[in-house]
């Protein structure tokens, strides 16, 4: 019976290797094992150190992150633009595998809110997606505590010193944000330039006094 078994598997490995072959996610080689990145694109990952930002003169918000938005995540962080749900998974194991965010302490994820008109476009909030799986390799939950008041420009296309004015006062909290009081948060997104999001996110927060507020991206601009 066993044998049975082991040779369906096999042969349900090799149709599927015919059907959809291993490639890598950043530089779409092909690959003999399944894996997120091919060897030469893991290791081309240049990790770096956190960066902080003033959120007030009581909380100082700590941005973790991978590398810098360049190759070879950056190509990963185009999926949700073609909201392609499977890569934008593989990118939140990507940061769990390469980040400090295992060994942070925290006590809810938050994720940065998209304005309900993109989530309907792209059928999700890539940040939210990314918590998500964070929450199962952390087994902490998920906190869905701001909203998206108004529809911004996106960042990437906002002249850097009007990126600031670009979001300020786009998100408020909800009544679930009454949770966070005293409890470490970690805000999600996939990237963070200039850190004006980040920081419109974190005050929208502070009202509620958490013990802190840190962030975990995969790429970061500065």
């Amino acid at each position: 019976m066993q044998i049975a078994i082991d040779f369906a598997k096999k042969i349900y490995d090799l149709i599927a290797y015919i059907i959809a072959p291993p490639l890598c996610y950043a530089c779409r080689l092909y690959m003999q094992q399944r894996a997120v990145l091919c060897f030469k694109c893991d290791q081309a990952i240049e990790i770096i150190a956190p960066k902080m930002f003033k959120i007030n003169e009581k909380y100082i918000l700590t941005v973790y992150t991978v590398s810098r938005y360049t190759e070879p995540l950056r190509p990963m962080l185009f999926a949700k633009y073609r909201s392609d749900e499977i890569v934008l998974e593989k990118l939140a194991d990507i940061i769990w595998q390469k980040s400090v965010l295992s060994l942070v302490q925290f006590d809810y994820l938050i994720p940065i809110p998209l304005h309900w008109s993109r989530v309907v476009k792209r059928g999700f909030n890539q940040a939210e997606l990314l918590a998500n799986r964070f929450a199962k390799h952390s087994k902490i939950p998920v906190l869905r505590c701001l909203k998206r008041e108004r529809k911004t420009e996106y960042q990437v296309r906002v002249v850097h010193g009007d990126r600031t004015t670009n979001i300020k006062r786009s998100m408020i909290a909800n009544l679930e944000a009454k949770q966070i009081t005293g409890k470490h948060i970690m805000l999600v997104d996939d990237s963070c330039t200039t850190g004006a999001t980040a920081l419109e996110a974190a005050r929208a927060l502070v009202p509620f006094k958490p013990a802190s507020i840190n962030m975990i991206v995969a790429c970061r601009a500065l």
